[in-house]
């Protein structure tokens, strides 16, 4: 990496990990921004759409034998034109967005379950492209401490028999986890607007209704008066299935149709349409 870094006169970070599968996770996490390592590692991750292959190096043709001739053909055109569109914006058809509190004495095993276990089982998913934990920042508990966000391809993952699969059998750890989550809200969302806000460390979530946003356009209108690095805006689907293992006492119903997530420091405290405040969340990592 830093012979890549001198030769192309970039300045960057090396963030070192314990192999190619972790760091590979980080890419799909958006903990890391860019990632020099194995193909093989890299093939399957290509292959659904979870990461932008740029460019391949070598001083030979990868042996086609080896590898799945989808993957090659995005690894081709990487070669001539020095990048593949594989993933970003656009591609993100719907989002899942879920709050929980967790109960305080095993909040430390959460978070190691959560962001080793959990979400990484949940990346490999055909169809979930990204995940980002977030930690609540603001002072006032005006939403739940965590927010787990999955950008989807569309709404009709979540019906897959992959994604089915893990919620009818968790694991151990997730099976000794589940019972430790209290007000638990799940929204999924058709996606209304999407810019870039991967690299955000901090983002400030509203919850809005109809009313409250003053609809598409009025929504539309405010946003064009909020300065952000990135936002995501969904509108929530009505009606979508629960988690078949809640148990009566651990939801926690928050309110509205659109879900908007702005990325930038200095809209911590800023009100969205009708003095709506919003809640400030602090990046989590993955893997």
């Amino acid at each position: 990496m830093e012979w890549f870094l001198a030769a192309a006169n970039l300045k960057a970070v090396h963030v070192p990990y314990k192999g190619s599968p972790a760091a590979a996770m980080a890419i799909v996490a958006g903990d890391v921004q860019l990632l020099l390592t194995v193909a093989p590692a890299l093939l399957p991750l290509v292959q659904d759409g979870k990461i932008k292959l740029l460019a391949v190096t070598g001083a030979q043709s990868i042996n086609r034998q080896n590898y799945d001739m989808k993957a090659l053909r995005k690894i081709d055109a990487a070669r001539h034109c020095h990048q593949a569109e594989v993933s970003g914006p656009g591609l993100v058809g719907a989002l899942l967005a879920l709050w929980n509190d967790v109960d305080p004495a095993l909040d430390a095993e959460y978070n190691d379950w959560h962001g080793r276990e959990h979400v990484p089982e949940r990346l490999n998913v055909p169809g979930i492209l990204w995940a980002r934990r977030y930690l609540r920042a603001s002072p006032v508990p005006t939403m739940p401490r965590y927010l787990t966000m999955y950008g989807l391809r569309d709404a009709d993952v979540l019906e897959s028999e992959a994604y089915d699969r893990l919620l009818r059998e968790p694991t151990p750890w997730s099976f000794r986890m589940r019972p430790a989550l209290v007000n638990i809200s799940r929204w999924v969302c058709t996606i209304h607007s999407e810019a870039e806000m991967d690299a955000s460390q901090r983002i400030t979530v509203l919850a809005l209704s109809d009313e409250q946003a003053g609809g598409p356009v009025g929504l539309k209108t405010w946003l064009a008066t909020i300065r952000t690095d990135g936002q995501v805006v969904g509108r929530r689907q009505p009606q979508h299935r629960p988690l078949p293992w809640m148990k009566p006492g651990q939801g926690q119903g928050i309110d509205g149709q659109w879900l908007v997530c702005l990325a930038n420091d200095d809209n911590c405290g800023v009100e969205g349409p009708a003095a709506v405040a919003g809640t400030s969340y602090s990046r989590l990592t993955v893997g």
